[in-house]
């Protein structure tokens, strides 16, 4: 038997068993629609966002070239961030990498953005990453 992890409020969704497996947030729709809308319009909710989902969560113009780094809409798998900067990151393969660049929201301009050295295993393959076809498996980013 499975355990379903879901509502972390009153832990509505676990069942005894062996295996955890993550419900997602809709999980808990079902039980607390009330709360689950008033949530979805939080920061904490729309952190990480899907562009091709909701384009306008990019806050820049990105047909227009930034002098840090070079990519477009189409590049984004995902969004981070909203409030102060927000970060981009692109899809290669199954894995999720970070894109060098950030857009600084205060101050409406790009900064280079990069993981410090040593930080994560991960971190120098990153630029070899996006700019190239799939690494093998022991040199991709795990962020999933």
């Amino acid at each position: 038997m499975t355990r379903i992890l879901g509502c972390l409020a009153c832990l509505c969704f676990l069942a005894p068993a062996q295996e955890l497996k993550y419900a997602g947030s809709a999980a808990c729709k079902a039980c607390h629609p009330a709360i689950f809308q008033r949530w979805t319009k939080t920061r904490m909710a729309n952190v990480v966002v899907d562009p091709r989902q909701r384009p306008e969560v990019i806050i820049p113009d990105l047909s227009k070239p930034n002098p840090v780094f070079p990519f477009s809409a189409g590049d984004v798998a995902f969004v981070y961030g909203s409030k102060w900067k927000q970060r981009y990151f692109k899809k290669v393969g199954d894995d999720y990498f970070p894109l060098p660049v950030q857009w600084d929201v205060t101050h409406k301009s790009w900064a280079p953005y990069s993981v410090k050295a040593g930080t994560d295993w991960w971190v120098a393959f990153i630029l070899a990453t996006i700019s190239s076809a799939p690494p093998a498996r022991s040199a991709t980013a795990a962020i999933r």
